[in-house]
Protein backbone atom coordinates (compact mmCIF):
# COMPACT_ATOMS: atom_id res chain seq x y z
CA UNK A 1 0.00 0.00 0.00
CA UNK A 2 2.75 2.82 0.62
CA UNK A 3 4.20 2.08 -2.75
CA UNK A 4 0.91 3.00 -3.99
CA UNK A 5 0.90 6.30 -2.22
CA UNK A 6 4.08 6.74 -4.15
CA UNK A 7 3.25 5.82 -7.38
CA UNK A 8 0.23 9.15 -7.24
CA UNK A 9 1.42 11.62 -8.95
CA UNK A 10 0.75 15.74 -7.34
CA UNK A 11 -2.46 16.09 -10.19
CA UNK A 12 -3.92 12.97 -8.62
CA UNK A 13 -3.13 13.77 -5.03
CA UNK A 14 -4.96 17.20 -5.92
CA UNK A 15 -7.98 15.58 -7.07
CA UNK A 16 -7.86 12.85 -3.61
CA UNK A 17 -7.24 16.21 -1.79
CA UNK A 18 -10.23 17.63 -3.08
CA UNK A 19 -12.36 14.60 -3.53
CA UNK A 20 -12.05 13.91 0.36
CA UNK A 21 -13.72 17.84 1.03
CA UNK A 22 -16.58 16.66 -0.54
CA UNK A 23 -16.39 18.30 -3.60
CA UNK A 24 -18.10 17.11 -6.98
CA UNK A 25 -16.15 16.09 -10.03
CA UNK A 26 -16.75 19.59 -11.55
CA UNK A 27 -16.09 21.49 -8.91
CA UNK A 28 -12.64 19.98 -8.88
CA UNK A 29 -12.37 20.35 -12.39
CA UNK A 30 -12.94 23.93 -11.68
CA UNK A 31 -11.02 24.34 -9.27
CA UNK A 32 -7.44 22.89 -10.93
CA UNK A 33 -8.84 24.27 -14.36
CA UNK A 34 -8.57 21.33 -16.12
CA UNK A 35 -11.99 18.74 -17.63
CA UNK A 36 -14.11 16.76 -15.62
CA UNK A 37 -12.81 14.13 -17.67
CA UNK A 38 -9.45 14.56 -16.88
CA UNK A 39 -10.65 14.53 -13.16
CA UNK A 40 -11.79 11.27 -13.61
CA UNK A 41 -9.21 9.79 -15.02
CA UNK A 42 -7.36 11.03 -12.14
CA UNK A 43 -8.99 9.54 -9.61
CA UNK A 44 -9.78 6.52 -11.66
CA UNK A 45 -5.44 6.04 -11.72
CA UNK A 46 -5.07 6.51 -7.89
CA UNK A 47 -7.81 4.27 -6.93
CA UNK A 48 -5.39 1.66 -8.94
CA UNK A 49 -2.66 2.68 -7.66
CA UNK A 50 -4.55 2.15 -3.92
CA UNK A 51 -6.33 -0.68 -5.07
CA UNK A 52 -9.61 0.45 -3.85
CA UNK A 53 -12.99 0.45 -6.24
CA UNK A 54 -14.45 3.64 -5.44
CA UNK A 55 -12.58 7.04 -5.21
CA UNK A 56 -14.19 7.97 -1.72
CA UNK A 57 -12.57 5.21 -0.12
CA UNK A 58 -8.93 6.17 -2.45
CA UNK A 59 -9.17 9.84 -1.13
CA UNK A 60 -9.93 8.63 2.44
CA UNK A 61 -6.87 6.71 2.50
CA UNK A 62 -4.55 9.15 0.86
CA UNK A 63 -6.10 11.37 3.77
CA UNK A 64 -5.47 9.09 6.60
CA UNK A 65 -1.63 8.78 5.26
CA UNK A 66 -1.32 12.57 4.59
CA UNK A 67 -3.29 13.23 8.82
CA UNK A 68 -5.75 15.34 7.27
CA UNK A 69 -8.62 15.98 9.58
CA UNK A 70 -12.28 15.99 8.70
CA UNK A 71 -12.99 19.51 7.51
CA UNK A 72 -16.12 20.23 9.43
CA UNK A 73 -16.81 17.77 12.26
CA UNK A 74 -19.82 17.75 14.22
CA UNK A 75 -19.62 17.32 18.31
CA UNK A 76 -22.43 15.66 20.08
CA UNK A 77 -22.85 14.50 23.25
CA UNK A 78 -22.54 10.87 23.81
CA UNK A 79 -25.35 8.83 24.29
CA UNK A 80 -25.46 8.32 27.86
CA UNK A 81 -25.88 11.65 29.26
CA UNK A 82 -29.67 11.46 28.78
CA UNK A 83 -29.84 14.66 31.27
CA UNK A 84 -29.52 18.46 30.07
CA UNK A 85 -29.04 20.93 32.96
CA UNK A 86 -31.87 23.41 33.06
CA UNK A 87 -31.00 26.74 31.66
CA UNK A 88 -31.68 28.82 35.76
CA UNK A 89 -29.66 25.78 36.93
CA UNK A 90 -26.08 25.54 35.24
CA UNK A 91 -24.25 26.80 38.55
CA UNK A 92 -25.47 23.55 40.43
CA UNK A 93 -24.73 21.43 37.41
CA UNK A 94 -20.86 22.72 37.38
CA UNK A 95 -18.45 19.56 36.61
CA UNK A 96 -15.99 18.70 39.08
CA UNK A 97 -12.33 18.65 38.09
CA UNK A 98 -11.93 15.18 38.63
CA UNK A 99 -14.58 14.28 36.65
CA UNK A 100 -14.43 13.31 32.71
CA UNK A 101 -16.37 13.96 29.66
CA UNK A 102 -17.06 12.21 27.29
CA UNK A 103 -17.69 13.81 23.62
CA UNK A 104 -18.29 11.89 20.42
CA UNK A 105 -16.90 13.36 16.78
CA UNK A 106 -19.74 12.20 13.96
CA UNK A 107 -18.72 12.87 10.54
CA UNK A 108 -21.99 14.27 8.18
CA UNK A 109 -22.00 14.77 4.62
CA UNK A 110 -22.99 18.06 3.23
CA UNK A 111 -23.12 19.92 0.81
CA UNK A 112 -22.74 23.68 0.90
CA UNK A 113 -25.52 25.79 -1.47
CA UNK A 114 -23.57 28.66 -3.65
CA UNK A 115 -25.55 31.46 -5.29
CA UNK A 116 -26.53 31.34 -8.07
CA UNK A 117 -24.38 32.91 -10.77
CA UNK A 118 -24.86 34.20 -14.09
CA UNK A 119 -23.30 32.13 -16.44
CA UNK A 120 -22.58 33.41 -20.00
CA UNK A 121 -22.34 31.04 -22.46
CA UNK A 122 -18.66 29.94 -23.29
CA UNK A 123 -16.66 30.49 -26.29
CA UNK A 124 -15.94 27.10 -28.40
CA UNK A 125 -12.25 28.05 -28.90
CA UNK A 126 -9.11 28.52 -26.01
CA UNK A 127 -8.94 32.34 -24.39
CA UNK A 128 -7.26 33.90 -22.22
CA UNK A 129 -9.63 33.22 -19.31
CA UNK A 130 -10.56 30.00 -20.29
CA UNK A 131 -7.51 28.06 -21.73
CA UNK A 132 -9.43 24.44 -21.59
CA UNK A 133 -12.61 23.36 -23.11
CA UNK A 134 -15.15 23.42 -19.90
CA UNK A 135 -17.96 23.61 -22.28
CA UNK A 136 -20.72 21.29 -21.17
CA UNK A 137 -22.40 18.44 -24.22
CA UNK A 138 -25.54 21.01 -24.37
CA UNK A 139 -23.17 23.73 -24.76
CA UNK A 140 -21.06 22.23 -27.13
CA UNK A 141 -24.47 20.85 -29.00
CA UNK A 142 -25.60 24.99 -29.12
CA UNK A 143 -22.58 26.10 -30.59
CA UNK A 144 -22.45 23.02 -33.49
CA UNK A 145 -26.27 23.86 -34.22
CA UNK A 146 -25.36 28.19 -34.39
CA UNK A 147 -21.98 26.90 -37.20
CA UNK A 148 -24.14 25.05 -38.81
CA UNK A 149 -27.08 27.39 -39.16
CA UNK A 150 -24.76 30.44 -39.86
CA UNK A 151 -23.14 27.99 -42.47
CA UNK A 152 -26.22 27.32 -44.37
CA UNK A 153 -27.42 30.85 -44.37
CA UNK A 154 -24.58 31.78 -45.97
CA UNK A 155 -24.57 29.72 -48.64
CA UNK A 156 -27.59 30.52 -49.03
CA UNK A 157 -27.18 34.03 -49.69
CA UNK A 158 -23.99 33.71 -51.82
CA UNK A 159 -26.47 31.68 -54.04
CA UNK A 160 -28.99 34.62 -54.02
CA UNK A 161 -26.27 36.96 -55.10
CA UNK A 162 -25.00 34.58 -58.06
CA UNK A 163 -28.21 34.49 -59.62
Amino acid sequence: MRDGFDRLTERQKDCLRLKYGQHETKAIAAKLSISPDMVTQHLKRARQHLGVSRSSEAARLFAEHEGLSPSHPVVSPPTELNETPEMGNLASSAIEPDETIIVQEVLVPYTAQQPMEQRSLGWPVPTARRPTNTLSRVEMLGWALLIAFMAVSLLGAMRGLLH
